[in-house]
């Protein structure tokens, strides 16, 4: 059985107004047999079956096993999945299935609302950006998703090689001579020869940066990083006109011969700098709204913009949880039912909703619990 993609979780979403929901949340260290995968999920699965029966007698739960046991006995589920975890969400009739691209904590909940606040954390810490390799006569590119790189494989009519791209107009590849008449031949000098290399390593990169903006960069909309020697790098900064390129950020070191342990480890510094950077600017949007009275982290407040469908962006602090869930506009904490909630989660799907944003911030960034940027002061 395959992952579904993220985008379809909006799909879900809008398809399943009727809960109770079953929410799975999953990690597998490195080295983890596929059976004690199972016996963990199995287990997870009969605790949500002891909640469900205490929180909602009323609900038959052979469906909600129904939709989950076959995943637990497919082996190829386990076998297959590269990334950290995965996240599983049912109402016993549909099944939304994501990998996870970080650790994930054990979640297994039972609640009115799908828990949707693991999958925004994923897709706040991931990062996703293309990278284009560069040696002096050739380029490779790479796509970053989390924390998992992967090859892009381009076309035998990209400008792949120089020799490739520039073929019979390439100028400093061997000494050039020039007859002269009379039997004298002019042999260009090394200044020169060294004058032609560089001229054709600007008109390949040249190249490389027309197609990687017309077929990767403006199609995608993803941000460029490069790599290679710190000359290379110069150079072809200096002629781009890619403006998903990003300034002051490469890997500085030669892409020749390195194997994907190597460039995942070269990119864990480029993944926690746009991690910082995101965090600055949504600390940035904060600060803002502060300024022009559009953002309240009042509890109660944010509680009545969500259910209006007035709030432009939730910000909320990751890990963190409020036991209490809603009935109607009032927060309800005391049932058995709001203990095992998590009302910021329920304020997530309500903003989602709306056509809202949630973004998740670590407390350093947002030292409340919750708060909300609303779309009209």
């Amino acid at each position: 059985m395959d992952m579904t993609t993220r985008p379809t979780l909006q799909h879900f979403l809008s398809d399943t107004k009727h809960g109770p929901y079953v929410s799975l949340y999953m990690s597998w260290p490195e080295n983890t047999s596929v059976e004690a995968l199972r016996l963990r999920f199995k287990n997870m699965v009969k605790h949500t079956k002891s909640v469900m029966t205490e929180t909602y007698p009323e609900t038959d739960f052979s469906a909600y096993a129904a939709e989950l046991e076959p995943y637990e006995q497919d082996p190829t589920f386990w076998q297959t999945c590269e990334t950290n975890g995965f996240g599983m969400l049912t109402n016993g009739a549909q099944t939304y299935v994501t990998p996870m691209y970080e650790a994930v904590d054990e979640v297994a909940m039972v609640t009115d609302m799908p828990q949707i606040l693991p999958l925004m954390l994923d897709e706040a810490t991931a990062t996703d950006f293309d990278i284009l390799a560069l040696n002096a006569d050739s380029i490779q590119m790479y796509h970053n998703h989390g924390h998992q790189v992967r090859p892009i494989s381009l076309p035998d009519d990209a400008p792949q090689t120089l020799k490739g791209t520039l073929g019979t107009e390439i100028r400093g590849g061997e000494t050039n001579s020039v007859s002269q008449g009379g039997g004298r031949v002019t042999h260009h000098g090394h200044n020169e020869k060294s004058a032609e290399k560089a001229s054709d390593q600007r008109r390949f990169y040249q190249a490389v940066d027309q197609y990687v903006l017309a077929n990767h960069s403006n199609p995608h909309k993803m941000p460029l990083v490069l790599m290679g020697l710190a000359e290379n790098v110069a150079v072809f900064r200096e002629i781009s006109k890619n403006h998903h390129l990003l300034p002051k950020l490469a890997v500085v070191k030669s892409p020749a011969n390195l194997d994907f342990v190597e460039l995942d480890d070269l990119l864990t510094p480029v993944r926690e700098t746009l991690r910082d950077r995101r965090r600055q600017n949504f600390a940035e949007i904060i600060e803002n709204a502060r300024g022009n009275d559009s953002y309240t982290d009042h509890l109660e407040e944010v509680v009545q913009a969500a259910v209006a469908g007035r709030i432009a962006i939730l910000f909320v602090q990751a890990g963190a949880r409020i036991h209490a869930r809603l009935e109607g506009t009032q927060i309800e904490r005391d049932s058995i039912n709001a203990q095992h909630a998590n009302l910021l989660n329920d304020l997530a799907d309500i903003v989602l909703s709306h056509g809202g944003q949630v973004e998740l911030l670590t407390e350093a960034y947002l030292p409340v619990e919750v708060g909300a940027m609303v779309r009209y002061a």
